[in-house]
């Protein structure tokens, strides 16, 4: 999509993914996958033929899931990367195979954010800026997920849940559906996504955010003005 036709949320996204190519673009093509005996190679020759720009969700699914563990390493990765963090972003595949708190949990493999390059540390750090600032925006109908998936790259989530209290219509309906989410566990102070690391500072920080009072005295406002995560409107 043009970046004319986005609103500031959206445009911010797609020039900070047009900084991670640029940061990442001496990052060279693999010429071959190392792998672990259970993989076949079959299953990810196409990375290896096909323009980095043209590569599918369907393609990278198996790559950004096994990445570090069974297959490839930080030189391959840093190629594949611009482009795995564009495709978990795009809203048009909001039913692609790509799991983004999978997909966010593999920068701490490669030493993000101390042993990462400058220029690709700002790239991505300004990625990270540009999601979080957009959902004062931009409603994301995978809230709930990607609060999960940011925790692996953020230090400072809760800081960014602020954005939620901002009262723009995104940012309500944002709020709404995360709460939404995970209200039934938090009656145990618990968050509901299976990748949260429920021993983990990040998630013991969300959990106190979404209990503090003014922001469930927010909630009560928005759900009293018939505010509900069904009025979702598509990105």
């Amino acid at each position: 999509m043009s970046s004319e036709l986005l609103n500031p949320g959206e445009s911010r996204i797609h020039d900070a993914i047009e900084g991670l190519y640029a940061a990442f673009s001496d990052a060279k093509r693999p010429s071959h996958l190392d792998m672990s005996p259970v993989q076949e190679p079959n299953d990810f020759s196409g990375l290896m033929q096909t323009p980095l720009h043209e590569l599918t969700a369907e393609q990278l699914w198996h790559y950004s899931f096994s990445v570090f563990l069974t297959v490839g390493d930080i030189p391959d990765f840093e190629y594949f990367f611009p482009r795995i963090i564009e495709l978990a972003t795009d809203p048009s595949a909001f039913l692609h195979p790509l799991e983004i708190c999978v997909v966010f949990q593999k920068p701490s493999y490669t030493g993000w954010p101390d042993a990462w390059r400058k220029d690709r540390r700002q790239a991505f750090q300004s990625y990270l800026d540009a999601v979080t600032a957009s959902w004062a925006s931009v409603v994301w109908l995978e809230i709930n997920d990607w609060v999960c998936a940011l925790s692996f790259c953020l230090d400072d989530l809760d800081l960014r849940l602020e954005i939620l209290l901002s009262g723009t219509d995104a940012a309500n309906q944002n709020l709404i559906c995360f709460y939404q989410a995970n209200h039934e566990k938090l009656a145990k102070h618990r968050l509901a996504n299976a990748f949260w690391d429920r021993s983990s500072p990040a998630h013991a920080r969300v959990v106190t955010w979404l209990e503090r009072a003014d922001v469930q005295q927010r909630i009560q406002q928005l759900y009293d003005a018939g505010v509900s995560s069904e009025r979702f409107e598509s990105l």
